[in-house]
């Protein structure tokens, strides 16, 4: 009671759960993972927040599993392992802090979906490369920091694509910058200066934000981050190209694929009897 008293003082009433039905159906997901229930679920609406609910965690030694896509989940990583886990639940923190059109790169928050950021960037001319048909509720930046491949190769120069800089909250509760966002200057200044937080490099010539990257939280909790987006096209043509021979068709996705040719590019297989696979 403790806990819940002390996380309650940091995000409201509101913002801590503790109802008994919410809290049994998160001890499992689609996957086959099958775990424990968790002790809450916190929903701050901030980075302070975020960071004073590390603190009492670090502190209290409460474990910690952040949540930001909306369910269902289907991969079992934020099902609680251990006894008395608080779900760290950033659904809630959806802002679009910044867009720039000019250098083709936003700034978002972990609540930002797939769904609401392409709506907001298509009003600019621009898109944001999305992994294979993303459900409703997933968190852009979710995706990202745990490297699904998105539809468009074309971009994707690095496997930190389209992922920028994040702000990340450490385990000691430290916040952290990483890339041209670390500075000099505050993100005003930086802006107002031209600048966008799109190099991930830095401080220094370290990429740290593929350290957090694949961590799925055990190292931190992002707070916002900058993607890269792309110029929408104004005209797009589709192609057709069959073969009974997968590796055919595998050997002429590389040929396409290296030179840049196609924006997106898919492999569908159909079985004999009709169905997809």
């Amino acid at each position: 009671m403790t806990m819940v008293s002390d996380l309650t003082k940091i995000v409201g009433k509101k913002a801590m759960i503790t109802e008994k039905k919410k809290l049994l159906s998160l001890k499992e997901d689609l996957s086959y993972v099958s775990g424990k229930v968790p002790a809450g679920i916190v929903k701050p609406k901030g980075m302070e927040a975020v960071q004073k609910i590390v603190r009492l965690a670090n502190d209290k030694g409460i474990p910690l599993i952040p949540c930001s896509s909306t369910g269902p989940h289907n991969r079992g990583d934020t099902v609680p392992l251990v006894e008395d886990a608080l779900i760290v639940d950033l659904s809630g923190m959806e802002a679009i802090v910044r867009i720039d059109q000019r250098n083709k790169v936003a700034m978002i928050e972990p609540g930002v979906t797939f769904k609401t950021l392409q709506e907001a960037v298509e009003k600019k001319g621009l898109r944001v490369a999305t992994p294979l048909a993303p459900r409703k509720g997933k968190s852009v930046i979710s995706s990202m920091l745990e490297r699904e491949p998105t539809m468009f190769p074309k971009y994707h120069w690095d496997m930190s694509d389209p992922l920028c800089c994040v702000e990340v909250i450490f385990g000691a509760g430290e916040m952290f910058r990483t890339g041209a966002a670390a500075g000099p200057g505050t993100l005003e200044a930086q802006w107002a200066a031209g600048q966008a937080q799109k190099s991930p490099m830095g401080p220094s010539q370290a990429d740290w934000a593929k350290v957090i990257q694949g961590s799925q939280g055990s190292l931190g909790i992002v707070t916002w981050a900058t993607v890269k987006l792309e110029q929408k096209p104004v005209a797009e043509k589709a192609f057709l190209v069959g073969s009974d021979n997968l590796s055919a068709l595998v050997d002429f996705t590389y040929a396409i694929i290296k030179p840049k040719w196609p924006d997106i590019c898919m492999i569908q297989c159909i079985h004999t009897t009709g169905l997809l696979s």
